[in-house]
């Protein structure tokens, strides 16, 4: 017994054929005015012993008439014999998936369905979806259960398989990679799957999972918002010491200035890669040639248990606004940039910025441009 049958994009393969049988100056036409689309053909082909599923693009060229280019993309071989699954082309299940899902349908197994398709192609291997076919598993809790048998390292974890479920259900977007990677970083993973489908994961829990795998700890989610924190800065810190052998130390000699509370000058190198690294923000990397250069000025904020970083260029007129945000270019009240701004107007700040420029020869703007007319 041998069987051919077209799955998908017959009616595309079939305009090209058509196309075909057209005159040499129509084909022409047509190729050249783009009017045929390509058609991806998904083929199937039974035997007594084996089923082929395999998808290939067809492109119309012209070439003294047209011509059809044939380009294979992916395929799956199933033995009824072995009762094993071959993929072509050394491909990843996850990059084979239309022709994987054919061939469940082809078995009458479509309760992957419930599965969100993303992770259940990433997760998916050779062995599990023999294990499909084969009747082993039959529906996505022992899907669930068999993902967690085959992993030792997600296992000892004490992820449950009831929360691995789920997470395999969610349309979360943490993709199936970093999701491996967050797991051992908690103490207790199945409230991270709870954050996760809840979309419930912030960017400090996210930044702190990478920090625990690098020093070997553990996110408890228990703790509270002011403890979270706390771990968070000391956690910073900890790596910060790894890194900041690497950065020159600068003193950058700043005369006293009186300034609002809660303000206090950055006023090294490191403290400006310090700042950066804890604020999550771009203050070291586009900043710190300026910021020695005495062009551009940054503050460290921090009152009422608001934190930001507050940038102010400087000229010869004196000091602007530039900037104020907090954790990841975070927004702030705008009481307290207007409360920046006022400080920044105050007589004895702006003779203070003044001097600073003048001493390095700082020129606006304004003034090289009224010096060329």
């Amino acid at each position: 017994m041998e069987e051919i049958k077209i799955l998908q994009g017959e009616e595309e393969f079939k305009r090209l054929k058509e196309a075909q049988e057209k005159s040499i100056e129509v084909q022409r036409y047509l190729v050249y005015q783009q009017k045929l689309n390509h058609a991806y053909v998904i083929q199937k082909k039974e035997t007594d012993t084996h089923v082929y599923i395999s998808q290939c693009e067809y492109k119309p060229m012209f070439n003294k008439k047209m011509i059809l280019i044939r380009k294979p993309m992916s395929g799956i071989t199933y033995d009824k014999v072995k009762k094993t699954v071959k993929i072509w082309f050394g491909k990843k299940p996850k990059d084979t998936g239309v022709c994987i899902s054919h061939l469940l349908s082809h078995f009458n197994i479509e309760w992957y369905n419930t599965l969100y398709a993303g992770a259940f192609y990433e997760t998916l291997t050779q062995s599990l979806l023999q294990r499909m076919i084969r009747g082993v598993i039959t529906n996505p809790r022992d899907y669930a259960k068999a993902i967690l048998k085959g992993h030792k390292n997600l296992r000892e974890t004490g992820l449950s398989a009831e929360s691995l479920f789920k997470y395999l259900c969610s349309s979360a977007n943490v993709s199936v990679q970093p999701f491996l990677f967050y797991c051992p970083a908690f103490k207790n993973p199945n409230q991270l799957v709870d954050l996760i489908t809840k979309g419930r994961l912030n960017w400090r829990v996210a930044d702190m999972v990478k920090q625990a795998r690098i020093l070997d700890k553990k996110i408890d989610l228990n703790w509270s918002e002011k403890r979270l924190d706390a771990e968070h800065a000391e956690w910073t810190r900890l790596i910060m010491q790894y890194e900041i052998d690497s950065v020159e130390e600068i003193d950058f000699d700043y005369p006293d200035l009186d300034m609002p509370e809660g303000l206090e000058f950055i006023k090294t190198n490191r403290e400006v890669f310090e700042e950066g690294t804890i604020m999550k923000h771009c203050l070291y990397t586009n900043y710190a040639y300026t910021i020695r250069n005495k062009t551009y000025f940054a503050f460290r904020y921090e009152k009422d248990g608001v934190r930001a970083t507050l940038g102010v260029d400087v000229n010869t007129k004196g000091p602007r606004f530039s900037q104020m945000f907090s954790y990841r270019n975070s927004e702030i009240d705008e009481e307290i940039k207007d409360e920046m701004k006022a400080w920044l107007e105050e007589d004895h700040v702006i003779e203070w910025f003044k001097n600073i420029s003048s001493k390095l020869g700082v020129k606006q703007e304004e003034e090289a441009l009224d010096m060329l007319w």
